[in-house]
């Protein structure tokens, strides 16, 4: 194993301990995921962007198969169950 490996490894070993003694949050947890594999912040504010979305629309009443065909209408041609 070389020295890069060691340290993604040390690395998710922090991250999980963080998440498991309540120093970092979920979202926290998975922000250092994402940018530990590599993962462009514009991804994870995509992310955080989509589930801002869902909660808000959420909130206002609507229903899962009206937000099914939203985000289909969204994403095109991904189909959602």
């Amino acid at each position: 194993m070389n020295k890069n490996s060691n340290d993604m490894k040390e690395q998710l070993t922090i991250i999980s301990d963080d998440l498991n003694h309540g120093i970092i949050t979920e979202k926290e947890a998975r922000t250092k995921l994402l940018i530990l594999f590599g993962v462009s912040g514009s991804a994870s504010q995509l992310e955080e962007d989509t589930f801002n979305l869902i909660n808000g629309y959420c909130k206002n009443g609507l229903k899962k198969p009206d937000l099914v065909k939203k985000m289909e209408w969204i994403t095109g041609s991904c189909k959602m169950s």
